[in-house]
């Protein structure tokens, strides 16, 4: 309680935005390096983490992702 009689109230939250691919994932031939850079789509990004068939890519968390030896099916 303050020294006017009120008292302070506050609560955190989580606001998820998706982000947005800024550039188009290009293999330049098999055999060559994937690479992905997104940007968030509002701000607030705290983290990523990168998805490959809905499953997490170990030790991918940043904005931007790079593959090298892609083959292409």
């Amino acid at each position: 309680m303050s020294t006017t009689g009120c008292k302070g109230i506050s609560t955190s939250f989580n606001i998820f935005v998706d982000p947005v691919i800024v550039s188009a994932p290009t293999i330049s031939q098999n055999g060559g390096t994937l690479s992905i850079l997104t940007t968030p789509g509002g701000g607030g990004i705290t983290g990523y983490q990168w998805l490959i068939d809905g499953l997490e890519i170990s030790g991918a968390t940043n904005s931007n992702y790079s593959q090298r030896k892609m083959v292409l099916t």
